[in-house]
């Protein structure tokens, strides 16, 4: 059996899949406690272990993957030593990943661990979308690229939508839009990535849970300047903007919902108006990267919305694609449950038959 773990900014998800790649056992837990974050692991390998499971493999979302990783990687010291090294670009995710990893290690040493990538999909953008305008020796020398993630995601639900409609992907231009506690978009043509909404971090693009987005440049080097320290700076962008920071008491995406439409006259007004505001600028942004992406595509034949806040939300999902094809033309709008776990444990056994056949 494949034993999936997929750790999200504000998720942990587990799953136990056999051979034909069928779901066996799994739990999915929304803002988990990160401080227990190791114990729980434990709690889960423990309870595999009494049920007698055999696990073949561990398969583990991680991501940021650098210019060290394109493809699903066995787990050994020297993988974790560059996964280290990756820790600062992707702070809600990749230290969490490692505690993960450590856990397994130490309970099931026996037992192939192999890391699935969000960044290996956006390996095959072309080099106008990759590369910063910044100097191009300082690009080179510090790896400064455009890497892209939720890329398991983003190539899943591109691929379920081509079912859907019935065509091959290869002949396809879709718009992909993951909407979870992170959030991007992605522009596909002929089943690759040619444009991608996050870039060097997963704090780019368009605004998340607690992630800014994209801002000026040059803001956190004025917050800097006004004496915040750097580290600081950091987490107001990491942890404290987005939803949260234009709200003002929330990240989550169904607080805002309820207080934006409220009707109830105790609603304290500005926390209303607030609430507002961040709807109006989440689906705001989103609209914007759909007409440039529709663009770069010369077309789009299908625009594929998942994740928690598409998936849970009819509302937000109108406010992106109110007015979109009057503009843009004919195409199909589809909201697909995306499956990263099951797309990590296929990954992981397509990697398997490819190395039992080199052998």
């Amino acid at each position: 059996m494949i034993l999936v773990f997929n750790i999200g900014s504000a998720s942990l998800r587990w799953c136990l899949y056999n051979k034909q790649l069928e779901e066996v056992e799994g739990e999915d837990q929304e803002y988990p406690n990160f401080q227990k974050l190791e114990k729980q692991i434990q709690k889960i390998i423990q309870h595999l272990i009494s049920n007698n499971y055999t696990l073949s493999k561990i398969g583990h979302r991680v991501v940021h993957g650098g210019v060290y990783f394109n493809q699903p990687t066995k787990i050994d010291n020297n993988s974790i030593e560059k996964l280290k090294e990756l820790n600062s670009l992707a702070p809600l995710h990749n230290p969490q990943a490692l505690k993960v990893i450590k856990v397994c290690q130490d309970k099931l040493p026996q037992t192939p661990q192999l890391a699935v990538f969000d960044t290996s999909f956006f390996t095959q953008m072309p080099d106008y979308a990759r590369y910063y305008s910044l100097p191009m020796e300082l690009a080179e020398k510090h790896k400064i690229y455009r890497y892209g993630f939720h890329g398991i995601s983003h190539e899943y639900v591109a691929q379920q939508g081509a079912r859907k409609i019935g065509q091959k992907l290869e002949n396809l231009k879709l718009i992909t839009v993951h909407l979870g506690a992170g959030a991007s978009i992605t522009a596909i043509e002929d089943g690759k990535p040619i444009d991608t909404s996050m870039g060097f971090t997963p704090t780019s693009g368009l605004i998340m849970a607690t992630r800014s987005g994209n801002i000026d440049p040059i803001i956190p080097l004025f917050l800097e300047e006004t004496g915040i320290p750097r580290r600081e700076v950091k987490a107001i962008l990491n942890k404290q903007s987005g939803l949260k920071g234009v709200s003002g008491f929330t990240n989550d995406m169904r607080d805002i919902l309820k207080v934006s439409q409220s009707k109830e006259k105790e609603e304290e007004p500005e926390r209303k108006k607030r609430a507002g505001l961040a709807l109006q600028m989440y689906a705001y942004k989103i609209k914007k990267y759909i007409g440039a992406y529709a663009v770069a595509l010369s077309g789009v034949d299908a625009l594929i919305l998942t994740g928690a806040v598409a998936e849970g939300s009819q509302l937000v999902c109108n406010m992106i694609t109110h007015g979109l094809k009057e503009v843009l033309g004919t195409f199909e709008t589809l909201v697909i449950p995306t499956n990263e776990e099951l797309a990590i444990a296929k990954k992981i056994k397509d990697a398997a038959t490819q190395n039992s056949k080199h052998e």
